[in-house]
């Protein structure tokens, strides 16, 4: 899959640079490891994911500074506490000595069986349950026709990885689906569009008010922030 990824933005002609670091960023450009500098004013920085510091902070065992948890997500010792999703070190029972990887088909499903374990630890539901998940692939969407994806170990790229990798994205939505599949459609067959034009409610954006940050809703109203006199 990484190898596709890497075919496309190169085709695309994307530098990518394999195993380099940005040592420095200055307002000048961007210092690597390897000693280059890339002299630029524009950076846009996209990093893989990681814990919120404040769990390595809470004084309890971390794993890669996620907290360690029992296969019922639960934090050992500590009954009234149960962490999931990118917070938890949970094992992985079917990758014995493992731990689940921080993505968000297994921060979905473990939400639904910590809520089972809470409400299990009030006298409600039975017993608490463990947390498993075999875990079905990954989906790599690459922008317009072009995808990897290995549902099931089987690898796909192109179009076929394509029509995986937005079928369980559709599946996955909560709703909408019918206004997304339609705006996929378009975009496969029609240009670009250089411009897109969204439409607000005035009620939205309150540029009268003293705090047209803040929105609101048709029969609500803000209230005026304080000045320093008052």
């Amino acid at each position: 899959m990484s190898g596709t990824a890497d075919r496309v933005l190169r085709e695309r002609g994307v530098d990518v640079r394999p195993e380099t670091s940005v040592k420095e960023a200055t307002d000048q450009g961007v210092q690597l490891d390897d000693g280059e500098f890339v002299d630029t004013r524009t950076l846009v920085w996209c990093v893989g994911v990681r814990p919120d510091p404040l769990v390595s902070d809470l004084g309890l065992d971390v794993e890669g500074g996620r907290l360690v948890v029992d296969p019922q997500l639960n934090v050992p010792g500590h009954p009234e506490v149960f962490a999931c999703g990118d917070a938890a070190a949970v094992p992985d029972l079917t990758r014995p000595g493992k731990f689940t990887p921080m993505t968000a088909q297994h921060a979905h499903r473990q939400g639904k069986v910590v809520a089972h374990n809470v409400a299990a630890s009030l006298g409600i539901g039975g017993e608490r349950r463990p947390y498993r998940h075999n875990d079905l692939g990954f989906v790599v969407d690459l922008g317009g026709l072009k995808a990897a994806a290995n549902p099931l170990g089987i690898h796909f790229s192109g179009v076929a990885a394509g029509a995986v990798t937005r079928g369980y994205h559709l599946a996955a939505m909560p709703g909408n689906r019918i206004r997304v599949a339609a705006d996929w459609l378009l975009d496969a067959i029609l240009p670009r569009q250089a411009v897109q034009l969204g439409l607000v409610r005035s009620g939205a954006v309150p540029l009268d008010s003293s705090a047209p940050e803040l929105a609101r809703s048709p029969g609500s109203s803000i209230s005026p922030r304080p000045s320093k006199e008052e």
